[in-house]
């Protein structure tokens, strides 16, 4: 309470009394004091009395305020699990007409509704699996209470189970039932249900389940279900659980030759079947259907095979297998081990080894000339007689079963008898000494065997599977009788001919020849033999040519033979149409050729030269001159046409050569020359710019070069080659990191000389390479990593920016962090490779962004019409977006995006300090917040407007309730007729005058701050006092002693009061409605 000060005053007593009848007093020797024993929810009237030592005053005019309400008592909470909405109820608190209810969830988000009097209001759309905490404030639209205690623990519904999923167990026959945890939830249950309505159920406190007792061959589907402390949800899974097939039943088998059917009824859920039959030995037939039925091929003979079928769908294979006891018996197997022989030439015989479940057999033989023959038995062997002679039978045994005969076995073949041959005639050929012999074909026969016998008794044959064959190794001079057998694989069948032929005569013998040194003349001479009717004599010459000589005694002459030839001398004798072989062969030398075709091979890699020259005929040895054009000479023998000699280099060479025998020398050969290579290069020395891979290396002058090339190899084995006619190279191009050995070669037209010694260079390790950069945005970190260059001991890394900061440092490691980045710049980053010596140059950049700027000149107001908060800034470097943010004193915020430099916030809550904050943004990072400045808000709009109108002044005291962020207020008052009526106050009410009388108004009121209005309140209606009425004519009527008075109509007026008064006092009143 506070007061103006009493002029004598000295303590002051102030006494409150509330409608409830309690009394509270507070005493202060200032203008104000507290009272602090209020009751809430009340109304009290209070006073001031002042008092000095002597004397107290009266009391002052009393004053009314009334205490804030009451906090609510008796809060509960409750969740309606169908629409997952919370009730919070409460009882009537003193001095409250309205109640708000603040619901916090587990995360600490909070939602508010607001209830009256009644003690209740909802929340809907709580979120799943919260635990929600309620309190309630009670207001009087001035003033709000304390909150209430809290009522924790009030759970929503728990969130539905998800990512659910269920796998069938084939062999077990159970089902796993998987899912992700769902908040609220205190156990789960799942349910597989069937078309037909056959459920499955379990329960779990885990996320995971097995459905056991599914029925096989079904679809099911699956939920889950989660259970909370009150209520639950429940979720569907959408795949379909399949179990596995039902067993196949009613199975049924038939056969035929090797052909298995079976037969059974559709098994439920089966998408395929597998049929396999299987044997006690290990055989095994199997087919695939998606029918009924099935055909087992192949099947073995004299086998019982034990039939299984297996139906499969896409989820299980291989489990749902029949249980009857189904076999199929097959045929017998045909005989095995059929084996044929001859008895006699006309008899056939055959056997072969039982076969299980045989009767009997039947064996057939089938000629190829279409004659057949077949023999009945209950053993393993039978046999036919009347075989016709040189036919080949083919032989086939069935086995007679019970109920299936089985098949045909293998053919199986057996030749009779051969027949005899015929029409042999012998031709016999000189020139080969063999007798041709040929004859018609014998049926049966595989192969024939020629003799021929001479009367010496020397013997030849021959053997063959055709119709004629050569008689060789025969004897010269002879008389042969010829003989003919035909031979088939079992017999053979010998002809008798009365064919004779005589061989040619035999080759001459002790041949010789004689030689006439310096003549060229050879006689050859043999031993004579009786019956030949001439000699040849023949002598063959090395190079092709052939000299004859005709004689019918022993001896022939051969005149002008070449030199340095090699002559085969040879007789041949001739009678009739016949000749000999020829003799055995004799050979002379002539004398010796001139050597010719001589050449000269240097090698440029040495200082050896190799001669070669052309066979001389007749030589035995050869001697080769070397002279050289400096004095040098010498001589070498050799017998061979080839010869090695060691030269100085640069030198020009002349040489010859002749042959020799053991007794006389050929003519010297044409003169040859050479010229050995160039020298080695020598004092080789190397440089180096490591970094510009340029290398260069220098020699001094070899004898004997025309150019030189320098090799630089690398240790990757790649070569770099220069070729000049001075004596240095310079390569511009050699590879980073690696080091060069250096070689020169000196040249001349032809050779090139051995490799210099070696002298190396080395490269600047490479360029790194691959940089890849990050940029950690919360630690303002970037970092920087590389591919290793080999040769590299450390690394440069150099980050800079186009307006000119740079940060390096070095690492041993192919990554590094930079934490020296300035805001908002683009840093281009280079990596350097050193090694002892060199540095390469810098790696392609990579670039990275450090974090944007915080943005500066951050500003903002209020749109007062629209009730946009706007804020603006300056541009940030580095910044692609901004967000702005501007948040009230209880932590409530509002946020807008922009990619310019400002943006707004529509509808932000009126009456309110804003702090507000910029941040911008690119890519990847945020930058720190901006300096924080304020804004006000809008001030909200005047609520509980009402007026009270004073009929003596015509003026309208208008009241309202404070305004959040309102300074003043301004009031205005609008007739019906346009007239216009304006007052302001910084108080809580305000006056209204110069109203126009009669008037109809409505009021509204506008809270203002320094910057903005709020939006008008809604109307108010009054009424103005209405307009005083204008006499018209007062008439004095004598007889009735009353007087008629009119007056114009007043505005605003439902009734009139006359009034007339004499000067003496007396008044007469009169009232209408008129």
């Amino acid at each position: 309470m506070s007061w103006n000060s009493s002029r004598v005053g000295q303590i002051y007593t102030v006494k409150a009394v509330s409608t409830d009848g309690h009394v509270d007093e507070c005493r202060s020797i200032k203008d104000q004091c507290d009272l602090t024993g209020l009751h809430c929810g009340q109304n009290y009237t209070a006073t001031v009395v002042a008092e000095n030592q002597d004397c107290k005053s009266k009391p002052s005019e009393s004053v009314t305020f009334k205490t804030v309400p009451c906090s609510p008592a008796n809060v509960s909470s409750a969740v309606a699990c169908k629409d997952n909405s919370l009730t919070v109820s409460w009882s009537k608190s003193s001095g409250a007409d309205s109640y708000i209810a603040t619901v916090q969830d587990s995360i600490g988000q909070t939602t508010t509704c607001q209830g009256t009097t009644e003690g209740s209001c909802n929340v809907t759309g709580l979120g799943c699996g919260q635990i929600y905490h309620a309190s309630v404030v009670s207001s009087d639209g001035y003033c709000n209470s304390p909150p209430s205690a809290t009522v924790d623990g009030t759970p929503s519904v728990p969130c539905k189970p998800t990512n659910i999923k269920a796998v069938m167990d084939c062999y077990m026959r159970t089902a796993l039932v998987e899912w992700y945890p769902s908040d609220g939830a205190l156990s789960y249950i799942v349910m597989a249900t069937t078309a037909s309505g056959q459920n499955v159920t379990c329960k779990a406190n885990t996320t995971y389940c097995s459905l056991e007792g599914l029925l096989c061959g079904n679809n099911y589907s699956v939920s889950v279900k989660a259970v909370g402390r009150t209520c639950s949800s429940i979720a569907y899974w959408t795949g379909q659980l399949v179990t596995e097939p039902c067993i196949p039943t009613h199975i049924t088998t038939q056969y035929s030759l090797t052909i298995g059917q079976v037969l059974w009824d559709m098994a439920a859920g089966a998408d395929s079947y597998t049929v396999e039959g299987a044997t006690e030995q290990g055989l095994m037939v199997s087919c695939t259907t998606q029918g009924t039925n099935c055909a087992l091929y192949n099947m073995d003979c004299g086998q019982m095979y034990i039939i299984n079928v297996t139906a499969n769908n896409f989820v299980c294979q291989d489990v749902s297998t029949s249980t009857e006891s189904v076999t199929i018996m097959t045929e017998p197997c045909p005989p095995n081990m059929v084996q044929t022989s001859l008895q006699n030439p006309d008899v056939g015989i055959v056997s072969w080894e039982a076969s299980f479940g045989a009767v009997g057999y039947v064996a057939r033989f089938v000629g190829r000339d279409g004659h057949s023959l077949s023999c009945y038995t209950n053993g393993t062997s039978c046999n036919v007689k009347g075989l016709h002679c040189g036919i080949v039978y083919y032989i086939q045994v069935m086995v007679i079963g019970e109920t299936l005969n089985s098949s045909i076995s293998t053919d199986v073949l057996l030749v009779s008898a051969p027949c005899a041959a015929g029409n042999v005639a012998a031709n016999l050929d000189c020139y080969n000494n063999t007798a041709k012999v040929s004859w018609s074909s014998a049926n049966g026969g595989n192969s024939y065997k020629v003799t021929a016998a001479a009367e010496s008794g020397h013997r030849a044959s021959c053997e063959t599977a055709g119709l004629q064959c050569d008689l060789t190794v025969l004897q010269c001079g002879q008389t042969y009788n010829v003989s003919l057998t035909t031979i088939s694989e079992q017999s053979q069948t010998e002809t008798l001919t009365n064919v004779t032929f005589s061989t040619r005569p035999c080759k001459p013998m002790n041949v010789g020849v004689n030689r006439q040194c310096g003549m060229n003349t050879a006689t050859m001479y043999w031993e004579e033999s009786g019956g030949v009717e001439r000699y040849m004599a023949t002598a063959i010459g090395s190079m092709g040519m052939t000299l004859k000589c005709n004689s019918t005694n022993s001896t022939c002459q051969f005149p002008n033979l070449y030199c340095g030839k090699t002559y085969t001398f040879s007789v041949t004798a001739y009678s009739k149409m016949c000749y000999s072989e020829i003799s055995s062969t004799v050979e002379i030398q002539t004398d010796p050729c001139r050597p010719t075709g001589l050449t000269v091979t240097g090698s440029c890699n040495n200082e050896t030269v190799v001669l070669d020259w052309l066979v001389a005929q007749g030589a035995l040895v050869y001697v080769v001159t070397v002279t050289g054009d400096l004095g040098y000479a010498t001589a070498l023998q050799t017998n061979m046409t080839t010869v090695e000699a060691q030269l100085p280099c640069g030198q020009l060479f002349t040489f010859t050569v002749k042959a020799e025998d053991d007794r006389c020398d050929s003519a010297v050969s044409l003169p040859k020359n050479f010229k050995t290579g160039p020298c080695v290069p020598e004092h080789v020395k190397s440089f180096t710019q490591c970094e510009n891979s340029l290398g260069s290396v220098s020699w001094d002058k070899s004898d004997g070069a025309e150019s030189y090339m320098a090799i630089a190899m690398g240790r990757d084995r790649h070569t770099h080659m220069c070729t000049t006619n001075t004596t240095s190279c310079t390569w511009d191009s050699l590879h980073c990191g690696e080091q060069y050995t250096i070689h020169v070669i000196a040249n001349d037209y032809l050779c090139s000389s051995l490799p210099s010694n070696s002298t190396s260079i080395r490269m600047a390790p490479c360029i790194p390479q691959n940089l890849k950069s990050s940029l950690n945005c919360t630690m303002k970190v970037g970092s920087l990593t590389w591919n290793a260059s080999e040769t590299a001991e450390f690394y440069i890394v150099t980050a800079k920016t186009n307006n000119g900061h740079k940060v390096q440092l070095s690492t041993n490691d192919t990554w590094t962090f930079i934490s020296e980045f300035l805001c908002g710049q683009e840093y281009f980053l280079y990596v350097q490779a050193v090694d002892s010596v060199c540095t390469s140059l810098p790696s392609q950049p990579s670039m990275l962004e450090s974090e944007p700027c915080p943005p500066t000149g951050v500003s903002s107001f209020m749109n007062c019409l629209s009730n946009i908060a706007v804020v603006s800034w300056n541009s940030s470097a580095g910044a692609d977006f901004y967000t702005a943010t501007v948040t009230q004193g209880d932590g409530q915020s509002k946020s807008c995006w922009s990619d310019s430099k400002q943006c707004g916030m529509p509808n932000v809550n009126c009456g309110q300090n804003y702090t507000v904050t910029v941040i911008a943004s690119n890519e990847k990072c945020n930058s720190d917040t901006s300096q924080v400045t304020t804004l006000q808000s809008v001030p909200c709009v005047p609520t509980d407007v009402a007026v009270k109108m004073d009929c003596s002044t015509n003026k309208a005291l208008v009241s309202w309730i404070s305004s959040k962020g309102a300074l003043s207020y301004k009031v205005m008052a609008q007739s019906t007729q346009g007239n216009m009526s304006f007052c302001e106050s910084t108080q809580l009410m305000c006056t209204l005058a110069n109203l126009t009388c009669g008037q109809d108004y409505s009021v509204q009121v506008v809270a203002q701050d320094d910057i903005c209005s709020s939006l008008p309140s809604p109307a108010t209606k009054f009424t103005s006092v209405p307009c005083t009425p204008s006499i018209g004519s007062v008439v004095l009527d004598c007889y009735t002693n009353s007087a008629l008075l009119d007056w114009a109509y007043a505005e605003g007026g439902l009734n009139y009061t006359a009034t007339a008064q004499t000067t003496s006092g007396h008044v007469s009143t009169l009232w209408s409605d008129l």
